[in-house]
């Protein structure tokens, strides 16, 4: 039987090895989103972090017009805007260099989708297929073809802190870490999420699936879990990452150029929409390209 270390090595090879084999012989290109270059250009390193370190969400600016510069100049993802500030300070417009970038993205992430399954399972065979699947995926490919958003960094990040979430909430409940551990656990667990939300905004939806872990694990006795100190510092830090949601679900005055306003409520639905587009439309698509118009 193959070590579970070498079938992990061959899941992280094997979506390097694949994008290769489907992009040979085909030209790379970064200018398939020439605003992001400019706004990559024309913003400087501290102005994007000021927007990564601010907790406030302006109104989606890739599409519309918004009132307020500074605000409109950075968008809602100022996290995959400061890789695209780091790559393009570094390596100029080299569209090599980008596209190799979201190919160890796929790799990362295809290997936190094996060792997930892994822990849930403990089949090996199963959890190699199931990343492997996703590696081979229609909307996989695309991600690291078409440069326009950085969602594969999104996708990693979001992945490594629901590892870090389980295998804190296995220790915390174990009583195997003390309060001090716990509460630095907790700040590391906010930060991630914090990164993973100004990276691709449907991440916002991390607090409350780990909520809706911890409640279905504890429903029958939930206040018995909140006696133990622990817990109690978990469960306050995802009433804090509430504050990170927030501005998401507000309603936001956006114009055109000709200066009508353009009605932009960043409501619940749709959320739930994008989420069942990426879920159920993309999976019935997987291997299938999209028809032609």
């Amino acid at each position: 039987m193959i070590k579970i270390k070498w079938l992990a090595l061959i899941v992280f090879l094997f979506p390097l090895a694949w994008i290769l084999f489907l992009t040979e012989g085909v030209p790379f290109s970064t200018m398939d989103d020439p605003t992001i270059h400019y706004l990559a250009k024309t913003n400087s390193f501290s102005m994007i972090l000021s927007r990564v370190i601010n907790p406030l969400t302006p109104a989606w600016t890739y599409q519309f017009q918004a009132l307020g510069g500074e605000q409109n100049s950075l968008g809602l993802r100022p996290v995959e805007l400061l890789v695209w500030k780091v790559l393009q300070t570094l390596f100029g417009y080299n569209p090599l260099i980008f596209h190799f970038t979201k190919a160890l993205f796929l790799a990362g992430v295809t290997l936190l989708i094996f060792i997930f399954c892994y822990r849930l399972t403990r089949n090996r065979l199963a959890s190699c297929l199931a990343a492997l699947f996703y590696a081979t995926t229609l909307s996989a490919y695309t991600s690291v073809t078409v440069i326009t958003a950085f969602d594969l960094l999104a996708q990693f990040i979001q992945g490594m802190t629901i590892l870090f979430f389980l295998e804190f909430y296995r220790r915390a409940c174990k009583e195997i870490v003390s309060a001090t551990t716990a509460g630095l656990g907790c700040a590391l667990l906010f930060l991630m999420t914090w990164l993973a939300i100004k990276t691709y905004e449907t991440t916002k939806m991390l607090p409350l699936f780990m909520g809706a872990f911890i409640f279905l694990m504890h429903w029958r006795h939930p206040f018995a879990w909140l006696r133990e100190r622990n817990n109690q510092i978990l469960f306050f830090t995802l009433l804090l990452m509430s504050i990170l949601v927030v501005p998401y679900f507000a309603s936001y005055k956006v114009y055109d150029v000709a200066g009508a306003e353009i009605k932009n409520n960043f409501s619940m639905g749709y959320h739930w929409d994008t989420l069942y587009r990426f879920t159920l439309q993309n999976t019935r698509n997987a291997w299938e390209p999209e028809r032609d118009v």
